[in-house]
C-alpha cells in the first residue's frame, strides 16, 4: 500500500517536471538579402534589416508552440501552431524550420510572437481565425482583442540565453560545434535558448524594415 503510494508520487513528479521542461526552446532567426543568396546573418531584437528575407529555426520539446507574426498596420498572421501531444513523455527534441518570409511585403516595424505553453491557446487560435475570416468592419473588434492578448503574455517572466554562452559554440540541427570570431552562419543555425518556470513562455522579437 506505501509502496504503491510512493510509486504514484514519484510518477506524478516525473510527469511534472517532464511538462515543465517541455516548454524550454530554442530559436535562430535567420537573415540573406536575396531569394537565392546562400550567404546568411543572424537577425536579433530591435535589428534594423533593408527589405530583406528571414526565416526562424526552433528546436522545442513537447509543448503547445505558437508562432505569430504581427505588422506595423497591427495586421495578424498565424505562421506556425503545434498541439502537444499529450501525456508524451519524449525526451527528443522537434527541429523546425519557417519557410522564407520576403520582409519586403511589410513596412517599418514588424514582431514575431514565439510562444511555448502547457496549455492550448484556444482563445488566440480563434481570435486569428475569426480575424482573418472578417469583413473589413469587423477586424478591428478582433484586432483590439488580439492586441490584448498579446500585450498580456509579453508580460511573462522568461530568460533568454545566446546559445554561444551556455554551449561555448553555436547548435546547429542537434550537431554542436565550437564558435569562434570568424564563424559562418549557416540556414539551419540556433542562436538562443528560452527557459523559464511558467505555464508560458513567450519571446517577442521586433524587427524594423528600412
Amino acid at each position: 500500500m506505501i509502496l504503491d503510494y510512493i510509486k504514484t508520487l514519484l510518477i506524478i513528479c516525473i510527469l511534472t517536471i517532464s511538462f515543465i521542461y517541455a516548454l524550454d526552446f530554442e530559436y535562430g532567426f535567420i537573415g540573406k538579402q536575396t531569394q537565392k543568396s546562400k550567404r546568411f546573418f543572424e537577425i536579433n531584437n530591435n535589428d534594423s534589416l533593408l527589405y530583406d528575407y528571414a526565416k526562424l529555426n526552433l528546436k522545442l520539446k513537447d509543448s503547445n508552440f505558437y508562432l505569430i507574426l504581427r505588422t506595423n498596420d497591427d495586421d495578424f498572421l498565424m505562421l506556425f501552431n503545434k498541439q502537444s501531444n499529450l501525456g508524451s513523455l519524449t525526451k527528443d527534441d522537434i527541429y523546425v524550420e519557417i519557410p522564407w518570409l520576403d520582409l519586403s511585403k511589410y513596412k517599418n516595424n514588424i514582431k514575431f510572437y514565439i510562444i511555448s505553453s502547457d496549455n492550448k491557446l484556444t482563445d488566440i487560435e480563434n481570435l486569428i481565425s475569426d480575424y482573418s475570416l472578417a469583413n473589413k468592419r469587423n477586424k478591428k473588434r478582433f484586432k483590439n482583442k488580439i492586441i490584448t492578448f498579446l500585450d498580456g503574455l509579453n508580460n511573462k517572466s522568461i530568460t533568454d540565453q545566446k546559445l554561444e554562452s551556455r554551449l561555448d559554440g553555436q547548435v546547429m540541427a542537434g550537431v554542436t560545434f565550437r564558435a569562434n570570431s570568424n564563424k559562418r552562419i549557416k540556414e539551419d543555425s540556433l542562436f538562443h535558448t528560452i527557459t523559464g518556470d511558467s505555464t508560458i513562455l513567450v519571446e517577442v522579437v521586433s524587427v524594423f524594415l528600412k
